[in-house]
């Protein structure tokens, strides 16, 4: 007799061998590094600003400029030319501050 949860890690031993599915579970490791990372960049773990709209703005952009820095580190690992790069950060940046409308405060 299989319990539930043995039927869950065998389903999920099967899925492993999916290609998908493994990709899926790398994104996981994307974002501890970032969270990794946001964790060096402030100091003793505090940020320096106090108040609930000033503190989610800076995490939101630090957090944005973390990952624009990996882009930035992509693109000249990989000898991608940086004019059309700029172009496409550039792009990217202004459906990051549309969709944002007016949260920044």
């Amino acid at each position: 007799m299989f319990t539930n949860r043995q039927a869950l890690l065998a389903k999920r031993r099967q899925k492993l061998s999916e290609e998908e599915y493994r990709k899926r579970c790398h994104l996981r490791a994307a974002v501890e590094g970032t969270v990794s990372q946001f964790k060096q960049w402030m100091h003793n773990g505090k940020l320096r600003v106090r108040g609930y709209k000033r503190v989610r703005n800076a995490i939101i952009l630090m957090t944005i400029g973390i990952n624009f820095g990996r882009m930035w580190a992509y693109i000249v690992e990989k000898g991608i030319d940086p004019a059309t790069s700029l172009l496409f950060v550039t792009l990217l940046l202004a459906i990051l501050v549309a969709s944002l409308g007016g949260r920044m405060v």
